[in-house]
């Protein structure tokens, strides 16, 4: 979660100002569910920040990925296109709108 995620960075040994994050949520929250019910289908596009200051996270980053396409192909959203952009000092697209 959001918070999880945050609580991390803020204890992490290399965060030694002390940064926090902030969340800025650029959609409402939906459940999965409701998405499938409605038959609203999406492209989602993951940035994924890959670079040395997430090496101790990278494990967390995958892990949170897997388990929301595991939610959104449990709730049927089987139309859905991902796109993911994997970045350090340049990015590179990795998969480009290919069905979840």
């Amino acid at each position: 979660t959001e918070a999880k995620f945050a609580s991390l960075y803020l204890e992490n040994p290399d965060n030694v100002d002390g940064r926090k994050i902030t969340s800025i949520p650029m959609a409402p929250k939906q459940d999965c569910s409701v998405l499938a019910a409605a038959g609203t289908s999406k492209h989602i596009v993951f940035v994924l920040d890959e670079s040395g200051s997430m090496s101790y996270e990278w494990a967390g980053v995958v892990q949170a990925y897997q388990k929301y396409i595991c939610c959104r192909l449990q709730s049927q959203c089987t139309s859905d296109l991902i796109s993911v952009i994997q970045f350090d000092d340049t990015a590179r697209v990795t998969i480009d709108q290919q069905p979840i």
